[in-house]
């Protein structure tokens, strides 16, 4: 079993990439923190390619996955393949189908599962995987429109309609702020997703005080690490689930992002020492 390595989530720090220098600097800056590599997410609009490609060879950092919106995917799939290759990672991210294809649509996920086949058969040619970025929606019971706490029978999740109606090379990037939003048991989603997740996103949670309404807990995202959620009791089922890339990240910051991607760091790899 391959040792798990740290990504940091380019996102975190999607401030400071809106030019060119800026997202070498930003680049840079992870690479010395001591991560082995990063998501790329929508890099393609600041620099080309080749030459970010040709820098993350220069400073030693490996891309694990690249990030791209759904409706990319709809007319720059080649580009989207060809970015993958350049960045040497078989991931390359598809976006999630629409809250409209799972709320109002009787058949959205089998419309989506149909055009994920056609890329995923693509795709694989290529030697890439497709990678969905796997949230909270998709433990919607099926017809009923909200959140599930409980697995009914009978009543499919979106995520298992997806699973099998989709090629065994489309896979899956769970992310814990989803999983713990949906209620569901992160080893149950391991396994679930066996065979097909190679990259697992950790953000952390902080529980605070709601001055407004004192019985609610206001849920805020912190440095993996330094909120409530145990990372360090699902590890075994990552290495089980045969996971390759942990990325650490949060979508928002109470300080300077990089200081939040090195605090995440700092925490998570002794973990896997």
């Amino acid at each position: 079993m391959s040792k798990i390595k740290i990504g940091a989530q380019l996102r975190t720090v999607r401030d400071y990439c809106l030019t060119r220098e800026g997202l070498f600097d930003a680049l840079r800056r992870i690479r010395e923190m001591g991560y082995d590599g990063v998501e790329l997410e929508d890099v393609h609009k600041v620099a080309e390619p080749e030459r970010i490609a040709e820098y993350l060879r220069q400073i030693g950092l490996e891309v694990c996955c690249t990030r791209s919106r759904y409706g990319r995917t709809e007319f720059d799939l080649d580009r989207m393949i060809e970015e993958a290759k350049l960045y040497q990672t078989p991931y390359m991210g598809v976006g999630t189908m629409g809250c409209e294809d799972i709320f109002y649509s009787a058949n959205g996920v089998h419309r989506y599962a149909a055009f994920m086949t056609e890329l995923t058969r693509t795709a694989e040619k290529e030697g890439i995987f497709p990678t969905y970025d796997l949230r909270s929606e998709e433990f919607v019971r099926d017809g009923e429109g909200k959140l599930a706490y409980l697995r009914a029978p009978g009543t499919p999740f979106p995520i298992d309609t997806l699973l099998a109606e989709t090629p065994q090379a489309f896979h899956i990037a769970p992310d814990s702020w989803h999983l713990v939003f949906a209620s569901m048991p992160i080893p149950e989603v391991l396994t679930l997703l066996k065979g097909r997740v190679d990259i697992f996103r950790f953000r952390d949670i902080k529980i605070q005080p709601n001055d407004l309404t004192f019985y609610r807990a206001l849920r805020d995202p912190c440095e993996c690490g330094e909120g409530v959620l145990d990372f360090a009791s699902w590890l075994p089922g990552l290495r089980q689930a045969d996971v390759k890339w942990i990325t650490l990240g949060q979508e928002f910051c109470t300080k300077d992002p990089f200081a939040c991607l090195e605090i995440s760091l700092r925490n998570v790899r002794p973990l896997l020492d």
